[in-house]
This record gives C-alpha cells, sequence and structure tokens, in this order.
C-alpha cells in the first residue's frame, strides 16, 4: 500500500482499481441477498411464480460481468505495458544473480558486487538483469511491487526509477527475498534494499572503491 517506486505505483493504482471494483460487487451481492431473502421468504399460504426465462435480465447479467472485467483488463495490460519498457539511457545496470541460497548483485559499470545488499539511489532509472546459477528463483521486494523470476539459461529484466529514501532496518518494505520455493534452504535467501540519496550513494561507492583496494 506504500509504493516506493514509479512502476510500483502505477501497479498500485491496478490494484486500487481491482479493491474498489470487487468491494462494489461484494456489497451489491450482498445488499440483494438481504433484499431477496426478505421480500421472497417463506410465507404460511404464498407459492412462488414460476416462470421460464427472461431475456432482459439474462441480458443484464452477462453484460455487468463483461464490463467489470472489462474494466479491470484495459488499465491492466496498459500497466504491463508500459512496466515491461526497458530502462531508459543512462540507467543505473544491476545485474541479480539468484543462487541457493543467496543474491548476487553486480554493477558492472561500478566494477563491484554486493550480497544479498541492493543498494540504489533514489530518483534514478535502474535497469535490473536477474540471471540463475541453479533453479528457479522470484525476485520480489514489496515496496517495488513487481515479482520477476530468475531462470537458469536465461536472462528477464526489471527496470523501475526509485521514488524515495529507504532501508530494510527501517521499513519492511524494502525487504528482499526469494518468492519461489527454490529448494531446503528458500527461507534463507533474504536480503534488503537501501536507497540513498545521490550523495549517500556517492559516499558508498567511495567506501566500497576502498575495500576493493585494500583487498
Amino acid at each position: 500500500f506504500v509504493p516506493k517506486s514509479d512502476n510500483a505505483d502505477r501497479v498500485h493504482e491496478v490494484y486500487k482499481l481491482i479493491f474498489t471494483l470487487a468491494g462494489a460487487v461484494f456489497v451489491g451481492i450482498m445488499a440483494l441477498t438481504l433484499i431477496f431473502s426478505l421480500l421472497y421468504r417463506e410465507r404460511p399460504g404464498a407459492t412462488a411464480r414460476q416462470f421460464h426465462g427472461n431475456l432482459r435480465l439474462e441480458v443484464v447479467w452477462t453484460l455487468i460481468p463483461v464490463l467489470i472485467v472489462s474494466a479491470i483488463a484495459v488499465p491492466t495490460f496498459s500497466t504491463l505495458a508500459v512496466t515491461s519498457k526497458p530502462a531508459p539511457e543512462g540507467a543505473l545496470q544491476v545485474t541479480a544473480i539468484g543462487h541457493q541460497w543467496w543474491w548476487e548483485f553486480q554493477y558492472p559499470e561500478l566494477g563491484i558486487t554486493t550480497a544479498n545488499e541492493l543498494h540504489l539511489p533514489v530518483n534514478r532509472p535502474v535497469s535490473v538483469r536477474l540471471q540463475s546459477t541453479d533453479v528457479i528463483h522470484s525476485f520480489w521486494v514489496p515496496a517495488f511491487s513487481m515479482k520477476l523470476d530468475a531462470v537458469p539459461g536465461l536472462t528477464t529484466r526489471m527496470s523501475l526509477t526509485t521514488t524515495s529514501e529507504g532501508n530494510y532496518e527501517d521499513d519492511q518494505l524494502f525487504r528482499l527475498q526469494c518468492s519461489q520455493l527454490c529448494g531446503l534452504g528458500h527461507y534463507r535467501m533474504r536480503g534488503f534494499v537501501n536507497i540513498k540519496s545521490q550523495a549517500d550513494y556517492e559516499a558508498f561507492l567511495a567506501e566500497e572503491a576502498k575495500n576493493l583496494t585494500q583487498q
């Protein structure tokens, strides 16, 4: 309910639409059930009038579900089309590799690698390439409202632009986990995301470069 990226905002809007429509259907059905239960309840000496078919009613209760499904399908496919677009030029490139049972994050342009920690700058487009070295894993960060499988022998991609700073210690939405049962150690395949300001991100990169130099 608290999206932290541009694509998460778009997905959240679809969720709100579906929740609203589902709520309206639920309230409508419950209301009609109550009304019909009161109006047509069994009474002494009363016999229900029998009739065969009602074209008007059949058309109405066929059109209503079609309209509801259409109202859901159109924005859903539109959102899928937008969120599936590749990241723009200049986006930060990150390769996320699923292992049994941990996540490896490579930053090719920066020459650094982290384990179970995804560090991103706020308000900058990011392109995440997902890969797996063994079995199918599933990359899921609640703050991003998106799940994507990492499949052996196949590279999948996710693009996003973070919209607010945050970290796992302060907000559980920034937890990272595999949402695909990937073996006995699946429960241990957790990590976290750190969204930093540009200044903090540059300080992080400088510290990582210093560590590499010392090694």
